[in-house]
């Protein structure tokens, strides 16, 4: 199946988004992302084509979405793209699996990656605080992604760790 464009896909659709363990180069975001696009491209689902998006996004996250509305993602397809992110993890050496490493906005709104104890230390003293943009990676269809995914830290799950 040709790559699908973003906004072709239903706000139903839906979403797995892997953040890496380190804030990735330039040219590690537009390699994965290339890889991500070309993986999408002939994803499938016991051998049907899954109507997919994939992309590196912010140069940080990956993410793939799937409008099960042709095609369900199924667990061997699910399994497919799990090894495309130990692949990805491999080559550029990165922890995609880390769910202890907190994404957010700093002070000058440039995104930071912090452990889940030096994520508290920082808003113990004062670095960041309820108001902080913190990225929901837990969201489950595009529509959440594009209205709960990025979220003042006072109203998501990670102020349980502060």
């Amino acid at each position: 199946m040709p790559y699908i464009h973003f906004s072709e896909l239903s706000g139903e659709s839906r979403i797995w988004i892997y953040q890496p363990s380190r804030l990735l180069t330039p040219e590690e975001a537009a390699a994965i992302d290339s890889e991500a696009q070309a993986f999408v491209g002939q994803w499938t689902s016991h051998n049907r084509d899954l109507a997919a998006w994939g992309g590196v996004v912010e140069n940080l996250f990956l993410v793939f979405i799937v409008d099960e509305s042709t095609a369900d993602a199924s667990g061997c397809s699910i399994d497919k793209s799990v090894a495309f992110v130990r692949n990805m993890e491999q080559k550029f050496q990165l922890d995609f699996f880390d769910r202890w490493q907190f994404a957010y906005l700093n002070k000058a709104e440039k995104l930071a990656i912090a452990q889940r104890d030096d994520f508290a230390a920082a808003y113990q003293a004062g670095e960041i605080n309820a108001e902080t943009i913190v990225f929901n990676n837990l969201v489950k269809t595009k529509t959440e992604w594009q209205q709960a995914w990025r979220v003042a830290l006072g109203q998501s799950w990670h102020k349980n760790f502060v």
